[in-house]
């Protein structure tokens, strides 16, 4: 047992510092179910990573989305295409735009024009659109746009509904909203009209209700085009594809009998996309999709669930649970904050500190502030001097600045007694304490000034070009517009005059 334990916490400990040098090396973006991290590396170029650091999709890219049906979509140079899972080019990047695959195809935009393509990259669709509205086929049908009219195409390009609507909304559940003027109806596949042009607005349907809204106010109908719920309601909405309603400040939910709702919740919002908050009587709870109790309503407050922690607050202080409603961090807080990159800020009295996910606090709380994040770095202030602590709690640069704050990735401003130095993420000091101005690095180079005088330092801290300019300019292309008693000119970097 001894072993398994002590091989058990040799794991978990390689994983922690495998996350620690994920969030030091990368700025995540955005982080999947599937454990993928969407990022952006030191020279902002866009990759994938997963939760070991390995590198999916290359850091070679200006813009990427996310995953979706076993595609991404990158973008470099003003060129789009599609890469799968092992970072292969499936669809090359000659696109002027594309969208996420959905349904097995892509819409895509070449020479001012968008059609579709399949998963090999054929064109199924020609590019015959101004605008795809919706970027994705969705119920069989995607819905297109030539000029100001709206219609709808089906697999094969094929003019299902004719452009001729003044707006609409995507196919659901075999019906989609369409505007005519002035007013909304819904048509099904067909294109029959199932309602007369009466409400002002109509969104898609969610399980069988759709909302609508007549006069400023709103309700549900369904696929008869019967109002389940007059519209009388401040608010409708679909939450989870459950039919909210609110009056006032009370809530409840349709019903698909025709039944008058019951407005009896002080309030109800998004836990996850498969539950919600709910609460009732003074107390938050959460709910599934079936209405069942999965939180029971024993908390103040509930917020949104965040990297798989959710805030929430009993009698005025503050804590965590999970998903399941387990108890991460008893409710001790005076102040707590959303878990970013695994970690969360927590405050009692006047001192605050950081939490991980399991609860531990790894930060004591010591510190007057906590601030902002930056590759794996907090900056802290205490007995207000200020330095760097990372995500593991440790305190990489002292709380002895006057200010600090984040430069390129790696390096941080530092201010002491009113003069400026740079010191990178191991809290070595690169540069003297010296000077009065020091701006970001470009092409390898900082601006810095000292005495009225500017000139340029390197990564290493090393004064590459001389502080002897009234007026520089940041290097673009190995190039750098100073002046010099009055006069300007260019020079290369290494100091050395140069023509344009």
């Amino acid at each position: 047992m001894k072993k398994t334990s002590l091989f058990f916490t040799l794991i978990c400990t390689m994983l922690q510092l495998a996350a620690q040098d994920i969030y030091e090396k990368y700025d995540i973006t955005d982080e999947s179910a599937d454990g993928l991290y969407y990022a952006t590396d030191v020279f902002n170029k866009k990759g994938v990573i997963d939760k070991t650091g390995q590198i999916i999709i290359p850091f070679e890219y200006d813009y990427i989305t996310v995953f979706s049906e076993g595609l991404i979509t990158v973008s470099l140079e003003g060129k789009t295409g599609y890469l799968d899972k092992t970072g292969r080019k499936i669809i090359p990047l000659k696109y002027e735009d594309a969208s996420n695959f959905s349904e097995g195809f892509g819409g895509v935009k070449l020479n001012g024009k968008w059609g579709f393509i399949d998963k090999t990259g054929k064109e199924i669709i020609s590019f015959r659109y101004e605008n795809i509205a919706a970027l994705k086929f969705s119920d069989s049908y995607a819905r297109v746009q030539s000029g100001s009219k709206h219609g709808f195409i089906d697999k094969t390009g094929k003019e299902i509904i004719p452009l001729k609507y003044e707006d609409a909304g995507d196919f659901s559940e075999g019906f989609a909203p369409v505007k005519l003027n002035g007013k909304w109806s819904f048509i099904d596949k067909k294109g029959n009209e199932i309602i007369p042009y009466k409400y002002t607005g109509i969104g898609i349907f969610k399980d069988g209700l759709a909302v609508i809204s007549l006069n400023g106010k709103a309700g549900y109908i369904d696929y008869t085009g019967t109002e389940v719920a007059a519209p009388k309601y401040d608010q409708a909405l679909h939450y989870l594809g459950l039919p909210v309603l609110r009056a006032n400040s009370t809530y409840g939910f349709a019903d698909k009998m025709h039944k008058e709702p019951i407005l009896n919740y002080q309030h109800i919002h998004k836990f996850t996309d498969q539950l919600l908050v709910t609460k009732i009587n003074g107390k938050s709870g959460v709910i599934n999709k079936l209405y069942e109790q999965v939180i029971i309503q024993a908390y103040d407050i509930i917020w949104e669930l965040k990297e798989e922690r959710a805030m929430m607050s009993i009698n005025g202080r503050y804590g965590f649970i999970d998903r399941t409603g387990k108890l991460i961090a008893p409710a001790k807080y005076d102040k707590v904050e959303d878990f970013n990159a695994g970690v969360a800020i927590v405050k009692i009295k006047n001192k605050v500190g950081l939490i991980d996910k399991s609860g531990k606090e790894i930060i004591t709380l010591k510190y007057d502030e906590i601030g902002s994040y930056f590759r794996g770095l907090f900056t802290v202030m205490l007995n207000k001097k200020y330095g760097l602590v990372n995500r593991l709690g440790k305190e990489v640069v002292s709380p002895e600045y006057e200010e600090v704050s984040a430069l390129s990735p790696g390096f941080y401003k530092v201010i002491r007694k009113n003069k400026i130095g740079l010191v990178d993420k191991t809290g070595k000091e690169i540069t003297e304490l010296k000077y009065d101005e020091v701006y970001d690095f470009k092409e390898g180079l900082s601006p810095v000034s000292l005495e009225g005088k500017w000139g340029f330092i390197d990564k290493m801290g090393k004064e590459i070009i001389p502080l002897i300019y009234e007026e520089v300019e940041y290097f673009e292309n190995g190039k750098s517009k100073v002046t010099l008693d009055g006069k300007s000119f260019l020079i290369d970097k290494a100091g050395n005059k140069t023509e344009n």
